[in-house]
């Protein structure tokens, strides 16, 4: 699959991290793959299960919203057990929240198209799916530029007070178009080839 925007955040992660282990602070050895595939996995979960919920005229969309959140929750827990670095339960649901209301806030148009095609039989339910599975992949993306960024100082702990400002100069860094394209694209292989769904069956996203 196309990742290469995925993948070079990724990348700059891992890059960071390697560097922070030769100052002489473990740092759990892990890969660009890793955090690639479970921002993937994670995405199309909550892809499958937006779609799911899409059957649903008009409420559709927003019942993807709640699950947006919780797919974004999991997904950070997973990112920082990769990592090896420790956020409390609290302070991930907060930082995913906030990431998600930022990116539905930026991404408004989108939302507002998805709303309109729930009530369209068969295409509102994919544009449903690829609306969360973009908004999932996007904020793996913003979650890892972030903590890139504290590797890169002293892997300071997150504050979730001031965490909305850090969020938004994440995601105003990238291009959304070129985002939002890429996501596409491997939403689009991955309906096609039925990744999708056996993520949705295996991929954990429950808030509980």
């Amino acid at each position: 699959m196309n990742q290469a925007l995925l993948m070079a955040v990724c990348d700059k992660m891992v890059a960071a991290a390697e560097q922070y282990f030769e100052s002489g602070e473990y740092v759990k050895v892990f890969s660009s793959k890793e955090l690639a595939d479970c921002v993937v996995y994670h995405a199309a979960a909550a892809g499958a299960a937006a779609m799911a919920a899409g059957v649903l005229p008009g409420v559709g969309s927003v019942i993807s919203a709640g699950i947006a959140t919780g797919a974004v929750w999991r997904m950070y827990i997973k990112i920082c057990q990769i990592i090896g670095s420790s956020f409390g339960e609290n302070k991930l649901k907060a930082i995913s929240s906030a990431v998600v209301t930022n990116l539905i806030t930026q991404l408004a148009g989108m939302y507002a198209i998805q709303f309109a095609a729930s009530f369209i039989p068969g295409a509102g339910i994919v544009i449903v799916g690829v609306g969360n599975f973009t908004v999932t992949y996007f904020a793996g993306i913003v979650f890892l530029n972030v903590l890139t960024e504290i590797f890169k100082v002293d892997r300071k702990d997150i504050d979730t007070d001031n965490i909305d400002e850090t969020i938004k100069q994440s995601i105003a860094s990238f291009d959304k178009k070129a985002l939002l394209k890429e996501a596409g694209k491997v939403f689009k292989q991955m309906l096609k080839d039925g990744s999708l769904d056996k993520a949705g069956k295996t991929i954990d996203i429950s808030e509980e």
